[in-house]
């Protein structure tokens, strides 16, 4: 009789402990804690500690830490591109904050998983629209609206109409080039946290030793700030609104001209790159880059300086000879 209670007191702590197992593994399963937390909390927690850490004069790394903990590394990674070709802080949409700016704060949901955030007095309110993803369980940005598309939101801001393009085609200069390019851009716009190294991949099997050399010392001479400058396309990122505008023309002489309009908040840049493609037995073709000519600053050649002619001395007439005499007299 003892044996049998033991062995039901044994079987009714097992079923217990499961139970209460199950129950812990299903309160900490990504699907319920995602129920519970509030993007909207989360975004307020988030851009509070931001601000104040600016506010604070806390170092790159520790701010940038902060960032860390709330955005995807794919838009981590974005986010220092869109800053150097923004010239402002992407998350703020300003170049730095103001002490309070936090208690300004605002969040409301648009549609799906996209947010607006907006910080600031009435009189000079920003709106920063943003998307929100489920990350281990937990919301994280992994998308900014950048500041020249304004309050734009929606999915197609974060496509990638170029990612059919996975090949280069050598069957023709022109062919080589476009394909080239659109590899190459399709990889700026995968947002992948692997990004500098897949473009270095790109550029080392597509690209001449010149090219490289003019790419390793546009970087180095610091064409724009931060490393982050690509000779390439002339700039540091590229949006997908972009992609319209790309355009492979001839030129003269074997050159091609690459082309694209970049939006900007003052207006849209045309973005001109000079290209040839150098064929290499074997191997098929590599792009090489054109440098424009520089024009040559000529030196004007100076006219000799005029001289003034002195004025020769005139023979006296009769008269005034005679008129002299009368009052010097005669020597």
């Amino acid at each position: 009789m003892k044996k049998s209670l033991l062995i039901l007191l044994t079987v009714v702590v097992a079923v217990c402990s499961s139970l209460s197992l199950g129950a812990q593994a299903k309160k900490a399963s990504p699907g319920a804690l995602s129920k519970k937390v509030s993007p909207v909390a989360l975004l307020q927690r988030f851009y509070t500690s931001y601000i104040r850490s600016i506010d604070r004069m806390l170092e790159y790394d520790q701010r940038d830490s902060i960032i860390a903990t709330a955005l995807t590394p794919e838009m981590h990674v974005k986010l220092h591109r869109l800053r150097v070709a923004s010239g402002m802080d992407p998350l703020l949409r300003q170049q730095d904050a103001r002490a309070g700016l936090e208690k300004t704060f605002r969040a409301r949901q648009l549609k799906g998983n996209w947010y607006e955030v907006s910080l600031g007095e009435p009189s000079e309110l920003v709106r920063i629209p943003l998307h929100l993803s489920l990350v281990r369980g937990r919301y994280m940005i992994d998308f900014i609206t950048p500041p020249w598309l304004g309050e734009a939101y929606g999915d197609h801001l974060m496509a990638n109409p170029l990612s059919s393009s996975t090949t280069v085609d050598n069957s023709s200069e022109v062919a080589f080039i476009r394909s080239f390019y659109q590899c190459y851009l399709s990889t700026y716009l995968s947002m992948s946290p692997d990004l500098d190294a897949i473009l270095a991949q790109l550029r080392e099997r597509y690209c001449t030793q010149e090219t490289l050399r003019i790419y390793r010392e546009s970087n180095e001479f610091g064409n724009i700030e931060d490393g982050y400058y690509d000779v390439l396309i002339d700039y540091v990122d590229f949006d997908p609104a972009w992609v319209p505008s790309l355009q492979v023309r001839p030129q003269t002489e074997g050159t091609y001209e690459v082309s694209y309009s970049q939006q900007t908040e003052e207006g849209p840049v045309l973005r001109k790159i000079l290209v040839r493609a150098v064929k290499v037995p074997k191997l098929g073709y590599r792009l090489q880059l054109v440098p424009e000519e520089q024009p040559q600053e000529v030196t004007p050649i100076k006219a000799p300086a005029e001289v003034t002619p002195q004025p020769q001395p005139q023979p006296l007439t009769e008269k005034e000879a005679q008129l002299m005499r009368q009052e010097y007299g005669d020597h």
